[in-house]
């Protein structure tokens, strides 16, 4: 077995449905990426792809988006031996016309979608304590010196789901039927999981960023909606020696340094990469706020579709992200 672990790490494919009810996903786009992944040498021993593969539409309308999305991407990795990983994104949760009784709705048709042979995390030896509800959406891995773990950013304002934790008043999406908010019992699952870990590198994904570097900044669609929970979060990666975060939901490439917050405000203590990857194909942004209350190592003003390629050894992580095109647009280490 190799000692340097590679691995790929992009979200956000799915369409301007707006626009366009068509465009369910950005097809030629994401083919572009797949073939730019297939011409690496060497191969990526994994890909991790940070959900809304496809526009919410795509599950509530008689639509093949998924089956073309399998097709274009996922399918084509498996063919060369590369384990591909999916994690939920909003657009699959925000259906709130095809909700009914059934408990994390999400879930069910997440796992009816992209749960396939060959992509298996929840048979992960990790992954066994799962919390049934959960199982398919949090799940973890190890792969050579890194182990990855994720969970998603999402709870339903359903009872089973949030049990409790949350009042009606306390809803910051009361027109939708879900919060970003992690749940209980996947921060309990979390911590247990990277506790259990050995490896000498630590990545957490989740759909949604923990800060917000964009344009979802200064509304309430992130985990920056419910600061404590957002709080209880950091401080289980803090604690566990997590060393990079990778997220996606804004539409944009930035990464940043993260320290968790004092009680007055202040921020101190060990910091982790936050790298926000967020557009293969999804609309770009054309404005684009700054954020006025942070430092961004890195953020890319003219924005491109990007993809980040990851090499692991057993001293560091060294990261690359390149355009749809191949262009390098930013490099960076990670080093224990």
């Amino acid at each position: 077995m190799s000692s340097v672990t590679r691995f790929i790490f992009l979200a956000d494919s799915r369409g301007d449905y707006k626009n366009d009810p068509n465009d369910l996903f950005a097809e030629e786009i994401l083919n572009d990426m797949t073939e730019r992944i297939l011409s690496l040498d060497p191969k990526p021993d994994f890909v991790i792809f940070n959900g809304d593969m496809v526009a919410k539409k795509a599950y509530s309308e008689e639509s093949d988006a998924v089956q073309r999305w399998l097709a274009t991407f996922s399918q084509p990795l498996q063919r060369e031996g590369i384990t591909v990983y999916v994690t939920p994104g909003n657009h699959i949760v925000d259906q709130r016309a095809s909700q009914n009784d059934r408990p994390l709705k999400y879930v069910d048709d997440f796992r009816h979608s992209y749960m396939f042979e060959g992509m298996s995390p929840v048979d992960n030896p990790l992954s066994k304590s799962v919390p049934e509800p959960y199982r398919g959406v949090t799940f973890s891995a190890t792969h050579g010196n890194m182990h990855l773990a994720t969970v998603p950013s999402f709870t339903t304002h359903r009872r089973f789901d949030l049990s409790g934790e949350l009042g009606e008043d306390e809803y910051k999406q009361p027109n939708k039927s879900f919060e970003y908010y992690v749940s209980r019992a996947n921060l309990e699952w979390l911590e247990n999981n990277l506790k259990g870990s050995d490896a000498k590198f630590k990545v957490f994904v989740t759909h949604v960023p923990l800060y917000p570097t964009g344009h979802h900044y200064k509304d309430e669609k992130g985990l920056h909606a419910h600061p404590a929970n957002r709080d209880a979060l950091m401080k289980i990666l803090i604690d566990n020696k997590v060393d990079m975060i990778l997220v996606s939901h804004e539409h944009v490439y930035a990464r940043m340094y993260l320290k968790p917050s004092n009680s007055d405000g202040t921020k101190d203590g060990d910091e982790i990469i936050q790298v926000t990857v967020g557009s293969a194909g999804a609309p770009l942004p054309t404005i684009v706020p700054k954020r006025d209350d942070v430092i961004l190592e890195r953020y890319l003003d003219v924005l491109p579709y990007t993809f980040m390629v990851a090499d692991v050894s057993g001293t560091g992580i060294e990261v690359s992200v390149y355009d749809q095109f191949g262009w390098n647009v930013d490099r960076f280490s990670v080093n224990r």
